[in-house]
């Protein structure tokens, strides 16, 4: 047989996104919160804390140019939301002329939800080849009759409590022909090709519905005994065996004639009948009755049993044609444990052979083409196929869903991938597989493991990808040239993922149980330590600009921070109570970290350089692990609630907008060589895991169109008045205390409709509109006015104190107008309104602006404008000295205030007015000042006043010496000969004579 991958989906994936849908608030015209403070109490390292992010500039502005089924290696074009998968199969028929297997399911929707459909199936790969959605006649497909002579198929299904629908399809062109309405809830399907009529149950009223396909109206009702279940055509003796489960004891099956479409006899069988099907070799109807645990077979010759055989809780049968076996699917005992497909001898009912199958295998069909059964297994949610002839399983089928994270590998030029082998809660297996990044399919065959595989890291040193599993406490190290194991690594405490140190080459494992990082030594992958962090590490990211390692705590809303060189823990970053930190990565364009923020539906861009937060903003809903795109500088956010990626700016500190995924995106990865264009002509690809639907997107690298800003701008509204913008879908409503009066949103190019919405009370003008932005920021004024029927009321603003014929403003409530002296009048309904007076030139206003409350009467306000006296003006005077030596003081007495200088130039600290002033030059001594004195005037410009030093000049005296030192000289002389002589006199009168020429004085 050919390799033959299963379709394959969890049943609970899609069954908690509808659920997710149904919880969901309905949306509103408020944008999420932001981050707000960090918790109370001390920290030991910076708090991070920052400022709330603005709204997103929501929008799409990328899209999906591939998705990867990697259930069945299907590579569609475009975006397939829902994957293109079957998640709950429910019934399944073969085709035989079309050699297609026709399914009966749910898929996953693009809101989230389930849809019915009806699959059509290529047996040769597995893979989907087309669907038709049913959603507009049933809610879900209870069973399958293919019509060979109108290529038609038919199916039945429920509408609502107490209706269903029986639904025609054009087999060739999967397009719906018709339906009828089947009242009593259908039950049990088949086709008479004999007579040409449809055979349908109605399990809630005991009774047949035979529809006449060809135009499709109910054509007569059979009563029964008891309600169908399930209905097989005997083609020998053109009679249909319906099975009746009976309300307690055994079931029984009633024959209807074929021939006069009348109830014949009953057959007693076992308890709880659930399927029938006719052996075309053995001649046999063969019952499986769930509640007996057997399955008995009807001789259609005498309308007898012939026997049984003992199967446990047989749920349905598939015949083979050419040799009369018949497979009988079963679920076993536990619940979580494996289905059987058991085949037994349409003969003797003996048992041939047992192969395992899926969770809760409800349908079974045989494929003639290439003797494969095919099982549709509701709780794993996948196709089993099983060799008919051998009775085993084809162990190619690689059942992979539930992809949990993706890594790149560029030195392979591989994605790879982890994923469930059918998902929690019912999986018990996991896989590893390879996506070659030229082709964008499976490159390898998937290494299945025991348990689900979670965490991925790629390490360039040793060309290794490593897979945390967190069920055997076990890392799995897997060599990307070889996609072969490597090692498993021995860890603790439940490893949900780990991060490679490329400075250190160390491998950190986050063990989210014991609130520990393992340190795996990459060169030989041994754990070489442990380092307690705290508690539910779940992701983690280097920067290689100061070597540490950023780890998101989800048990106590914080981010450890490690130094990797020392590799301890240098402190925390603490976060709101309830944020949930579940993702962490690092953007080299900006060195800045982001921190996914998963209960506060939020992204926290972090400085590391300072750790702290510089913007927190708002993503879709349930943000998982960010990744970064190193060709344009943006980051992206799996948003796995709203089946989108956020893009984010770092740089820019701004959401850009989304690009819609498959369903619940939970990972992706940048490669920088991907296929979707020529290598190396193009900046890469984004790679994304979609949980909810078994797929990975593949979507281009590309920068979106630039956007500008559209501003609305009110005017009209009371104080403290909200209002909002619907633009194209994006509501926003105004900010702050009060609400602010513009409201910003961008776009890139294009034309846009808006609708402005606000209080019951006023009415926007325009209400509705179109914007077009063409380049550049674009504006819209809105301007409120009172609804029809408000009552309004004068408001009066009075002047006084402005000269006749000045004009002046008011602004009321954002509307200006204005009038020479006197009042300047309004008219307004209840509310309070802010006003603001304009500037007058020359005056001042009082009040200048304030609050107006209008209450049931009119309201008058004064203003009064008082002139501006200007100050006279001063002027600078300068002494600009000349001749003194460095350092020397002097001083000038001007206006009567002495001012002294200490170094060269005197001017006057607070100038002068125009004006006349005397001064007076006071020199130091030994020096002359001109001018020592004079009139200074000042007449509106400064004034340079240069006054000059010289030496102090000496006079000629005595003997040619300078006045003082002559005169100073002879006074000495002559003081000398006046004591010669006073002595020559008293020496001569001593001695009895005078000196010579001298005579004593008469007596």
């Amino acid at each position: 047989m050919p390799d033959r991958p299963s379709l394959s989906v969890p049943a609970w994936a899609g069954l908690a996104l509808l659920l997710a849908a149904a919880l969901a608030p309905p949306g509103t015209m408020a944008h999420p919160p932001g981050l707000g403070g960090p918790p109370p109490g001390p920290t030991s390292r910076t708090s991070l804390a920052g400022p709330t992010g603005s709204p997103p500039a929501e929008g799409t502005i990328g899209a999906v140019n591939a998705t990867l089924g990697l259930y069945n290696d299907t590579l569609l074009g475009g975006n397939d939301v829902a994957g293109d998968q079957v998640v709950l199969p429910t019934a399944s028929v073969y085709d035989p002329q079309n050699g297609q297997l026709l399914v009966g399911a749910m898929v996953v929707n693009a809101s989230g939800g389930l849809s019915p459909v009806l699959a059509a199936i290529d047996p040769s790969d597995g893979g989907l080849l087309g669907e038709t959605v049913l959603t507009s006649y049933v809610t879900n497909v209870t069973a399958l009759a293919y019509d060979s002579a109108n290529d038609a198929v038919y199916l039945d299904g429920s509408g609502n409590s107490s209706m269903g629908s029986v639904v025609e399809i054009n087999s060739s062109t999967d397009l719906v022909d018709g339906n009828v309405t089947i009242p009593g809830g259908p039950a049990g399907l088949a086709f008479d090709p004999a007579n040409g009529y449809l055979y349908v149950g109605n399990y809630r009223d005991s009774n047949l519905s035979i529809v006449d396909p060809v135009a499709l109206t109910v054509d007569r009702t059979l009563r029964l005994a008891g309600p169908p279940i399930a209905i097989a055509f005997d083609p020998v003796n053109l009679d249909l065996y319906v099975a009746i489960p009976a309300p307690a004891g055994d079931g029984n099956v009633t024959i209807v004639l074929g021939s006069s479409s009348t109830v014949g006899t009953s057959i007693r069988v076992g308890a709880d009948p659930d399927a029938i099907a006719y052996d075309p070799v053995t001649e046999l109807v063969l019952v499986a009755n769930r509640a007996s645990d057997n399955v008995t077979g009807i001789a259609t010759s005498s309308n007898t049993v012939s026997g049984s055989a003992s199967l446990p809780d047989p749920t349905s049968i598939a015949v083979d044609p050419s040799s009369g076996h018949a497979f009988v699917a079963s679920p076993t005992s536990g619940g979580l444990a494996l289905g059987n497909l058991t085949s037994i001898s349409g003969s003797s009912l003996a048992t041939l052979a047992q192969a395992p199958v899926g969770l809760d295998p409800l349908s079974a069909v045989f494929d003639p083409s290439d003797a494969t059964v095919y099982v549709a297994n509701l709780d794993s949610g996948n196709l089993s196929a099983v060799n008919a002839t051998s009775g085993t399983p084809d162990a190619s089928l690689p059942r992979l869903v539930h992809p949990t994270s993706v890594v790149d590998d560029p030195l392979q030029k591989a994605i790879f991938v982890t994923a469930s082998l059918g998902g929690p809660p019912f999986g018990a297996t996991g896989a590893l597989v390879a996506i070659d990044d030229q082709s964008n399919r499976l490159a390898n065959s998937a290494i299945e493991v025991p348990n689900p595989l979670s965490g991925l890291a790629y390490d360039a040193s040793n060309d290794e990808v490593y897979a945390a599993s967190p069920e055997n406490d076990t890392v799995l190290a897997v060599d990307a040239a070889t996609d072969a194991v490597a090692q498993w690594i021995p860890v603790a405490g439940e490893p949900t993922g780990e991060v490679v140190d490329p400075a250190t080459g160390a491998v950190y494992v986050f063990e989210s149980a014991t609130g520990e990082l393992a340190i795996v030594a990459g060169r030989n992958n041994s754990v070489v330590g442990n380092l307690t962090v705290g508690p539910g590490p779940a992701a983690a990211a280097f920067d290689p600009r100061n070597g540490e390692l950023y780890v998101a705590l989800q048990g106590n809303s914080s981010v450890a921070v490690v130094d990797g060189a020392t590799e301890s823990v240098a402190g925390y970053l603490s976060l709101p109570t309830g944020a949930a930190p579940d993702g962490v990565a690092y953007d080299p364009t900006t060195g800045y970290l982001l921190v996914t923020l998963a209960g506060a539906n939020e992204v926290a861009v972090v400085n590391g350089a300072t750790d702290s937060i510089l913007v927190a903003l708002p993503t879709g809903a349930e943000p998982t692990a960010p990744f970064d795109d190193s060709s344009n500088g943006y980051v992206y956010v799996p948003d796995a609630g709203s089946n989108a990626l956020t893009v984010v700016e770092p740089a820019a500190e701004e959401v850009l907008g989304t690009i819609p995924t498959g369903a619940a995106p939970i990972a992706g990865a940048y490669d920088p060589s991907g296929g979707l264009t020529a290598p190396g002509s193009g900046p890469g690809d984004l790679y994304v895991a979609n949980e909810g639907s078994g797929t990975v997107s593949v979507a281009p690298s590309t920068a979106p169109a630039p956007t500008y800003p559209i501003t609305f701008q009110e005017s009209g509204l009371s104080y403290g008045s909200g209002w909002g913008v619907d633009l194209a879908g994006e509501i926003e409503n105004a900010t702050g205390t009060p609400p602010s009066t513009t409201i910003t949103l961008r776009e890139p190019n294009g034309t846009y409709p808006f609708t402005v919405g606000g209080e019951p009370e006023f009415s926007p003008a325009p209400a509705t509109g179109n914007v077009t932005v063409a380049g550049g920021p674009a504006t819209v004024p809105v301007r409120y006015a009172p609804s029809l029927g408000q009552s309004t009321y004068p408001v009066e603003f009075i002047e006084s104190g402005l000269p006749n014929a000045t004009a002046w403003t008011v602004s009321l409530a954002g509307v200006a107008a204005n009038t020479t002296p006197g009042g300047i009048d309004f008219s307004e309904p209840n509310g309070e309104y802010e006003f603001v007076v304009a500037n007058v030139t020359g005056f001042l206003s009082s009040p200048s602006s304030g609050l107006i409350r209008v209450a049931d009467h009119a309201v008058s306000e004064s203003v009064v404008f008082t002139a501006i006296v200007k100050p006279r003006p001063t002027y600078s005077v300068t002494f600009r000295e000349s001749g003194l030596p460095a350092g020397t003081n002097w001083t000038v007495t001007f206006n009567g205030t002495p001012q002294t200088s200490r170094t060269g130039d005197l001017s006057l600290p607070l100038g002068a007015y125009n004006g006349s002033y005397d001064y007076t030059v006071s020199a130091p001594a030994g020096w002359v000042a001109t001018p020592s004195s004079g009139v200074l005037s000042v007449n509106g410009d400064p004034v340079v006043q240069p006054v000059y030093f010289t030496p102090r000049t000496a006079t000629s005296g005595f003997l040619g010496l300078s006045g003082d030192e002559g005169y100073f000289l002879l006074g000495g002389i002559v003081a000398a000969v006046a004591a010669v002589s006073a002595a020559a006199i008293l020496w001569s009168r001593r001695k009895g004579h005078w000196p010579p020429g001298f005579h004593p004085p008469a007596e």
